[in-house]
């Protein structure tokens, strides 16, 4: 009786140590997370700034090469669409895109080894540079090394996302 007492215990350990905390059966390895594509009224993909709170997290590096990692602020800027893994369970995106648009936040439920698509559109609140008023930032910094390495490239999609007209960045941080 012991040993399959034991045998069992042991079936047991390890299906909590494959499968995760017991409560959840899905494989530890399963894909879990969110593809999120921002448009504008007429379904253009819309570049813009973002970051993903999960679990008490904030998360701010998508799977995809194309987005700009911002480790001061814990947020990203992207071409329109991104994908990123997210542990199931609930999790709130925050898009935003310079302040002539309003900032969407939306809640999503992830099911365990599952993904989520959403589709989000932003809506300009106020066209400034048709009031005759342009947006800058007039002194940023690209990191030059690291986990978050920044191009002069980088500073464009920081820009369409930001809806700045105008970005002078520094040549060092010193």
């Amino acid at each position: 009786m012991s040993r399959e007492r034991d045998l069992a215990g042991t079936i047991f350990v390890l299906l909590i140590v494959t499968y995760g905390n017991g409560l959840s059966f899905a494989p530890a390895n399963a894909a879990e997370g969110i593809t999120i594509r921002v448009v504008d009224a007429g379904n253009n993909l819309v570049p813009a700034r973002a970051w993903v709170d999960s679990s008490g997290q904030r998360m701010f590096t998508p799977n995809d090469k194309t987005a700009t990692p911002y480790a001061r602020d814990t947020s990203f800027s992207f071409d329109g669409e991104f994908v990123m893994d997210v542990p199931a369970g609930r999790a709130v995106v925050h898009i935003e895109k310079g302040k002539e648009f309003r900032p969407v936040e939306i809640e999503v439920d992830i099911p365990v080894g599952g993904t989520v698509e959403k589709s989000i559109e932003l809506k300009r609140w106020i066209d400034m540079p048709g009031e005759g008023w342009y947006s800058a930032d007039l002194h940023s910094h690209l990191n030059y090394g690291g986990p978050y390495l920044l191009t002069p490239e980088d500073i464009v999609l920081d820009m369409q996302g930001e809806t700045l007209d105008l970005n002078t960045p520094q040549l060092a941080n010193l």
